[in-house]
């Protein structure tokens, strides 16, 4: 894997963030340890100030951001127009090249909905995904696929966000899911994963219980591919084994 393909998400600083540090504060040591690409979280941003900053910061350094929204896409099985309105102007805001939602409660496109996500398509330049999470509603090998292959026949840009460890919340398995799911897949998300009395817990990749070395031989070789798990009180000391780890795996 070539090293700027490597996006880091911001949960790796997980700790620091919840003592009061701000995402931005990161960029410039992601930079130093070799990342170009930066996964922010909606949730972790404060006020106006912290959002101008995050685009600042980014230009100054040369990081280019993506931007993971943890909103579901439909709800009653209707699109959350105003959702989306507001994620895309956040996006436009960031010059972030991807946006990731999770499904939500999608049932089918209706007219409407179809014409006002080609819109949305259309008015941004950036990849739009939606992710598995860790709920059987939207984490399901059926769930994705019956929505990836519904935007597909009625030609919505949308894709997919590949979430290795996911999976394990909801007991599949991620090797045939890769198998199945790849012609879809945009984007990718690894983190390992412990299992305690049967528990999935998130640790950093190669530390884990996961076959994750068979799962990306199943996956698209040119995608974007984010560490995503907390990395404790020495983030970039994981970051780097992290990095390390990815290069390795597909050389």
């Amino acid at each position: 894997m070539k090293k700027r393909q490597i996006v880091v998400n911001t949960i790796a600083f997980a700790n620091q963030i919840q003592g009061g540090l701000r995402q931005f504060e990161f960029f410039e040591d992601l930079v130093q340890i070799g990342i170009e690409y930066v996964e922010v979280r909606h949730e972790y941003f404060c006020d106006q100030a912290d959002w101008i900053e995050t685009r600042k910061e980014a230009e100054r350094l040369g990081v280019t951001l993506l931007y993971s929204v943890p909103r579901r896409l439909f709800r009653n099985g209707q699109l959350d127009i105003q959702m989306v309105k507001d994620t895309l102007a956040k996006a436009h805001e960031l010059a972030a090249v991807g946006v990731k939602w999770t499904r939500g409660d999608f049932e089918r496109w209706s007219e409407s909905d179809m014409r006002m996500m080609r819109h949305f398509t259309e008015s941004y330049p950036g990849f739009l995904t939606v992710e598995n999470d860790q709920t059987s509603r939207d984490g399901s090998l059926d769930a994705q696929l019956a929505f990836l292959r519904s935007c597909e026949e009625n030609s919505i840009p949308l894709f997919f966000t590949f979430d290795v460890g996911n999976w394990a919340w909801v007991e599949e398995d991620p090797v045939w899911n890769a198998t199945q799911l790849r012609h879809f897949v945009q984007y990718i998300h690894v983190k390992d994963v412990l299992f305690t009395d049967g528990v999935p817990t998130a640790v950093p990749v190669g530390t884990g219980e996961l076959p994750l070395q068979e799962v990306f031989r199943q996956l698209p070789k040119e995608k974007f591919v984010a560490l995503e798990y907390p990395c404790g009180d020495h983030p970039l000391d994981l970051l780097r084994a992290g990095i390390d780890w990815l290069v390795k795996v597909q050389e």
